[in-house]
């Protein structure tokens, strides 16, 4: 399932057309209408949720279950979520779960964005 700031729970067969709003902006799904969207689909009781998602969208997915883990939360941009992704799936997840940019020395920093951009070329 994914969440979309407009229409809110969207199942992964379900395609949208292109639309400009961001969770949390005025005019997005509130934390009412996707606890209602997460009860009409049965996934309101749900135990374990992951979020790999920006801080508000894992905030929205919190509305509506509470425990719900964000790995990729305080991971900074896009970029830097798609490199602690790369990270996990290489095996390394427990270093960049603990490191961002910020934390990295300068040289690091060009080879975060060097592999970020590898990451999206791969096909």
């Amino acid at each position: 399932m994914v969440p979309s700031a407009l229409h809110g729970l969207i199942l992964l067969d379900h395609v949208l057309e292109p639309y400009e709003l961001r969770m949390g902006r005025p005019g997005s799904v509130t934390g009412d209408q996707l606890r209602a969207q997460a009860r009409a689909l049965g996934v309101d009781r749900v135990t374990e949720v992951i979020v790999l998602a920006g801080a508000a969208y894992a905030a929205a997915a919190r509305q509506v279950w509470p425990t719900a883990t964000a790995p990729l939360e305080g991971a900074g941009g896009m970029g830097y979520r798609l490199q602690r992704l790369k990270a996990r799936r290489e095996g390394r997840y427990a270093m960049a779960a603990r490191t961002t940019a910020e934390q990295l020395p300068d040289n690091s920093r060009t080879t975060l964005t060097r592999t970020t951009l590898n990451s999206l070329e791969a096909p």
